[in-house]
């Protein structure tokens, strides 16, 4: 299993994948692995750096339940 980001409708999610899933992604919308998440990350000078020049919602940590 796999957790990779997903972008899309200016939020920024968790999306798990398994290692045979095939996930459809929108024109409009972004699936980052965690790896190239992570360098992007650093080269943006942090996470929060990066997640404002994205002008996301991060709701990673969301409890739906």
């Amino acid at each position: 299993m796999a957790t990779d980001l997903y972008v899309y409708a200016g939020q920024l999610q968790n999306l798990e994948r398994g290692k045979n899933d095939v996930t459809g992604i929108p024109p409009a919308a972004s699936l980052i692995v965690a790896e190239q998440w992570a360098i992007m990350c650093k080269e943006a000078g942090g996470e929060d750096k990066l997640i404002a020049s994205l002008e996301v919602k991060d709701v990673r940590e969301v409890n739906h339940a």
